[in-house]
């Protein structure tokens, strides 16, 4: 619902052959998924072998839409690993396509589900197999995982959670700027991919301090070996959407 004006440059009189382009996702190869994620305390987890069937250790209910019905048991391992047949076993041939539930690894984080809604102390885990997902979040066993949205989890890492340093802008407003506001100057006015982000301090409304580093990257035969670096600018971006959803991902380049 925002009025003003735009270079003719950049419009067409063609119509997309996509009529569904979600706006916040337009300049970006990743899904803006959710709030945050159920992160567990790797220390904490139970270990066991992958095909043991043993339960003592769920503790997790799983509730259908209707936030009423009890589904399910999940456990501890599952949300680490985020093996699905922890769910239930007669799901293993439908655990793909559009509407399964995401993972953090998705925007490279780790392996947690992401939480995309949070309703009356239940979280919306997605939609699995024709059904709707939640877990109530009292129930977690705050010894073994927790709730962190996704602002929480970029400021406890600030140099990026994945394999390389920073963090890659996936916004459509690629803009560094001298303030924490839309009308404010900007300093940079395309962040490429490549270039690391690292964050200087707490957010306010979805806005952070960063430094931005011009950043190459070497490969080796898995992964970089090294990067050059150029330039250094600080200054303010957007890292989350005013719903939660993350507009910043760890670097993850190679496979």
């Amino acid at each position: 619902m925002v009025t003003g004006y735009i270079f003719s440059g950049f419009l067409t009189d063609e119509q997309p052959l996509d009529n569904g382009i979600v706006l916040a996702n337009l300049n970006s190869v990743y899904p803006h998924e959710g709030i945050g994620g159920i992160i567990t305390k790797l220390e904490g987890v139970p270990r066991f072998d992958a095909d043991d069937k043993n339960t003592k250790f769920d503790s997790i209910k799983i509730y259908t839409d209707d936030l009423k019905t009890v589904h399910d048991i999940a456990t501890y391992h599952f949300l680490q690993s985020g093996n699905r047949r922890y769910i239930r076993g007669e799901y293993h041939n439908c655990l793909h396509g559009e509407n399964r539930i995401k993972w953090s690894l998705d925007l490279g984080l780790g392996n947690f589900p992401t939480v995309k809604e949070i309703k009356d102390g239940f979280a919306f885990l997605g939609n699995f197999c024709g059904e709707n997902i939640w877990i109530k979040l009292g129930e977690l066993n705050h010894q073994f995982a927790k709730f962190q949205t996704h602002l929480e989890i970029f400021e406890a890492n600030p140099n990026g959670g994945g394999w390389e340093k920073g963090y890659t802008y996936i916004g459509p407003n690629k803009v560094l700027r001298a303030a924490p506001s839309m009308d404010a100057k900007a300093i940079l006015n395309n962040i490429p991919p490549e270039y690391e982000i690292h964050i200087l301090g707490k957010a306010k409304d979805g806005w952070a301090k960063v430094k931005l580093k011009e950043a190459k990257h070497i490969f080796g035969d898995m992964y970089f070996k090294k990067s050059i670096y150029g330039k250094t600018w600080e200054g303010f971006i957007m890292i989350t959407e005013p719903d939660g959803a993350p507009l910043i991902a760890p670097h993850i380049f190679g496979c």
